[in-house]
C-alpha cells in the first residue's frame, strides 16, 4: 500500500478513464465523471497545540445505470493501492445519474 499525499494523489487521478475535477466542472459533463473535494480536516490536538491534520477526501463517481460496476470496480481498485474507504451510493433521478461517495483520509 502506498501512502498518497494530496499533490501525489491528485496527479494519480488523472490517469483514471474518465474526466475529474476539484468540486466542479465548468462545463457540463456526460457520465462517467469524477469530482473531488478535500475541504474537510481532522486536526488531532495536544497539549492545546495542533499536532496533526489529516485531510479528508470525498470522491464523487457519477455514472448511468449499465456503467456503475464498472467504474466503480476502476475507482476501488485505485483506492485500494492506499487507503482504505468508506462508500454510500445514491441516485439523482432528475439527472438520472447514480452518485458513488467514497470517503477517506490522505
Amino acid at each position: 500500500m502506498t501512502k498518497f499525499d494530496k499533490v501525489k494523489f491528485v496527479k494519480a487521478l488523472k490517469t483514471l478513464p474518465f474526466p475529474v475535477a476539484h468540486t466542479v466542472f465548468l462545463e457540463p459533463q456526460t457520465a462517467p465523471y469524477l469530482i473531488y473535494l478535500d475541504d474537510e480536516y481532522d486536526v488531532i490536538a495536544a497539549d492545546s497545540k495542533s499536532v496533526f491534520c489529516k485531510t479528508i477526501i470525498v470522491l464523487e463517481l457519477y455514472t448511468k445505470g449499465n456503467q456503475t460496476d464498472e467504474f466503480e470496480n476502476i475507482v476501488e481498485i485505485f483506492l485500494d493501492d492506499f487507503t482504505t474507504f468508506e462508500k454510500s451510493k445514491s441516485y439523482i433521478k432528475e439527472e438520472q445519474v447514480y452518485i458513488t461517495y467514497y470517503k477517506f483520509e490522505l
